[in-house]
């Protein structure tokens, strides 16, 4: 499959790999048509054969699915520079909408009544959306049988058959084991909001290497 990874930080870099190593092949893109850092990165971890870099609407013209994983406030500009290149494709959405009003106090840009996703969606309404991913830091997504326990990965999407491609793609190509689909893409407003529990629990825990399992009884 052709995956268009776009973005070029930690997180892009991660699924860029894990996409590769899973024998994907994967164009990472970037604000500009060249990125000596990204381009050396992919050189270094051997993936030449099979990562590529391009600038946004390049990579994402040949793709089969595109992964969106900017910064939240970029996520609607490079979502609309993409718009003709992802016109009836699956976009997997791996933004959080967060901002750091005093450098340190998480505050979420959108919440309660819509979500990042939900604006991206609407930005790209040929498009199928599917949120996913954004629970967890970037080693855990492509790294998820390190915490050597079952754990969870969320899926929320308007469209029924894509969310299904997605959650295949995350148990075949990452390892994921134990994907929940919750629905329409509204539930993106509960997996973004989480966020706020989630550095909480980093900063308990000491690091960002952990993720959350569900126990629940049997039906009453």
């Amino acid at each position: 499959m052709n995956i268009a990874i776009l973005g070029t930080g930690d997180v892009g870099r991660s699924l860029a790999e894990g996409f590769a190593r899973a024998g994907h092949r994967v164009t990472i893109g970037g604000r500009s048509a060249e990125n000596d850092e990204v381009e050396r990165h992919v050189r270094d971890r051997n993936l030449s054969d099979a990562v590529q870099y391009r600038d946004f609407p390049s990579a994402a013209e040949g793709c089969e699915i595109a992964v969106l994983c900017v910064a939240g406030a970029h996520a609607l500009s490079v979502a609309d520079a993409v718009r003709t290149a992802v016109r009836d494709k699956i976009l997997i959405d791996v933004t959080n909408p967060l901002e750091f009003p005093d450098g340190k106090t998480l505050r979420l840009s959108v919440a309660n009544d819509d979500s990042l996703s939900e604006q991206i969606q609407r930005t790209l309404p040929d498009t199928r959306v599917v949120k996913t991913l954004n629970t967890v830091n970037s080693h855990i997504m492509t790294h998820p049988r390190e915490l050597g326990e079952n754990h969870l990965m969320f899926v929320a999407g308007d469209d029924e058959e894509a969310r299904t491609v997605v959650r295949n793609l995350l148990v075949e190509s990452l390892g994921w084991s134990d994907v929940v689909d919750l629905g329409a893409l509204t539930a993106a407003r509960a997996m973004e909001s989480y966020l706020h529990l989630w550095l909480q629990l980093w900063r308990s825990n000491g690091h960002a290497r952990f993720n959350i399992a569900l126990v629940s009884a049997p039906p009453p």
